[in-house]
């Protein structure tokens, strides 16, 4: 999966495999887990995405629960899996289900195979394509994550323009001190670019009443910052750096212009901040030069995404 989704659902694995997991496979024991140890790492390259035994009263009924996160449609999961599977049984020797959750674009899978029918060996795991799922067993959810996950599933007969407000406002519905909501709605902005509505959702945020003014927070006016985003991602991610380009300048567009406060509340550091405004800034004035928003991402640094959802819809 492309890393700039991949840490999103890494992220949020532990909601979103479990939600995927009871809600439509129908799995119900998911009250008790351990986290599995195995050093996999050290054998295959790849790490699982979400591996937890599942443990009952009865350890008879113990198994181990191996969930995958896939945005491409590739022969190659079935091999990749089978050797997981062999992996932990050798380890563990306990029963094992899997669950491949693919979230890419196309819409009918034709090269993701998910059993073998040999004469010595019959082996098969469970393949969730998204595109199937009923969007309404996640839009309701009281965990955000899910609620995100929403955007990806079977819209039904309604369209795009009628669901999307619906997750907008349903985060909104779940937000306690308004700064995770910047952090949602960013990720919601790079899901939904899995199935090409980024554009559309830009648009509809736009003439949505979910600003948050951060100067009338109590934590702003005593100087003091609790609840900083969780989770910051590696430096190094293209999703990092959207998520945190994103934040700074939706801060800056707020009126937010003391650049230590937007430091401290995006939790990156003076020298970004500074970085990005000057960056905003000069992406601005390029645009009103109608310079193409390609040569706006290489002259500021800003991702083209960025240019594009925040620069040439000024």
């Amino acid at each position: 999966m492309a890393n700039i989704f991949d840490k999103i659902f890494k992220e949020e694995s532990e909601v979103l495999i479990k939600a995927i997991a009871t809600k439509v496979l129908g799995i119900s024991d998911f009250e008790h887990t351990e986290p599995v140890t195995a050093t996999l790492q050290k054998t295959i390259e790849r790490q699982p995405d979400w591996l937890r035994k599942i443990c009952h009263e009865d350890k008879d009924k113990n198994y181990i629960f191996h969930g995958e996160v896939h945005g491409k449609d590739q022969f190659i999961i079935l091999d990749r899996n089978l050797i997981y599977y062999s992996l932990l049984w050798s380890i563990y020797h306990l029963p094992i289900r899997q669950v491949v959750v693919y979230i890419g674009r196309k819409k009918k899978l034709t090269k993701m195979i998910a059993q073998l029918n040999h004469p010595n060996l019959k082996y098969k795991f469970d393949i969730i394509n998204m595109h199937e799922v009923p969007y309404d067993l996640f839009i309701t959810s009281t965990e955000p994550a899910e609620v995100i996950l929403s955007i990806l599933c079977d819209f039904k007969d309604e369209s795009p323009e009628t669901i999307i407000p619906r997750i907008i406002t349903r985060l909104k519905e779940l937000d306690h001190g308004g700064l995770k909501l910047e952090k949602h709605l960013v990720q919601l902005e790079v899901i939904s670019d899995l199935r090409n509505l980024q554009p559309l959702l830009t648009k509809i945020m736009e003439t949505m009443p979910i600003t948050y003014d951060i100067r009338r927070d109590v934590r702003y006016k005593q100087g003091k910052l609790e609840g900083k985003l969780e989770g910051k991602l590696e430096a190094q991610s293209e999703l990092n750096l959207y998520a945190e380009q994103s934040f700074v300048i939706r801060l800056i567009n707020k009126g937010i212009e003391d650049e230590e406060t937007i430091a401290d509340f995006t939790g990156t550091s003076l020298e970004f901040v500074k970085k990005t405004k000057e960056a905003y800034a000069l992406g601005l004035q390029l645009f009103k030069k109608k310079k193409k928003r390609e040569d706006i991402s290489k002259a500021t640094g800003l991702l083209l995404n960025i240019v594009e959802t925040y620069i040439a819809k000024k």
